[in-house]
């Protein structure tokens, strides 16, 4: 809170509030439906940096940051290119990816690879910042769980939110093309 600074809180304060609240009543229905005594519910967050230009509504990513909860690291680099692969499609997937049809025919017309459009690295500015927490509590053998597709779905609506945050307006219908920026800002 900027205007109560004594409010902050780091990260891993947020993460361990969460953890503390939602673990007893995941295990309680844990319990109740399918006679579980310990239950781990993977957790993630992720922040995006953007710029919008008000002029032709082409959104900039500057920044990502991927936190996520892998019980134990077994392999730290495939963990980092699996957040790096999760966040590139889920941001393609936010900002790009949909199909396009002929208003008259119905026809499909970017139905192959060359026309449907999907992000690169490259088409990302700023870094990416990876960061994973351990504590042992997964499912899998040495209490790891896995955090790859996972990131698709949280940063196909980060998006929306940093875009929200820089312009006050909202932009829900995806994919956050340049035109549908500028019609939210009241250019078109």
């Amino acid at each position: 809170e900027i205007a109560n600074p004594d409010n902050k809180k780091t990260l891993a304060e947020v993460a361990n509030y969460q953890y503390a609240q939602y673990q007893g009543l995941i295990a309680v229905a844990a319990r109740e439906q399918h006679n579980f005594d310990i239950v781990y519910m993977g957790r993630q967050c992720t922040f995006v940096e953007i710029e919008v230009d008000p002029e032709t509504g082409e959104i900039i990513i500057n920044d990502v940051c991927n936190v996520n909860d892998v019980g134990k690291a077994v392999d730290p680099d495939g963990i980092n290119a699996q957040q790096y692969g999760g966040s590139t499609m889920g941001l393609s997937h936010n900002r790009q990816d949909g199909c396009i049809y002929d208003p008259a025919t119905g026809v499909k017309l970017n139905n192959n690879l060359i026309d449907y459009k999907w992000f690169s690295f490259n088409d990302i500015k700023g870094p990416f910042n990876p960061n994973f927490v351990e504590n042992g509590f997964g499912y899998g053998p040495y209490g790891y769980i896995g955090c790859s597709e996972s990131l698709a779905a949280v940063n196909s609506t980060t998006l929306n939110l940093a875009l929200y945050n820089a312009i006050g307006k909202w932009v829900t219908d995806n994919p956050l093309t340049p035109d549908k920026v500028l019609k939210a800002l009241g250019k078109i």
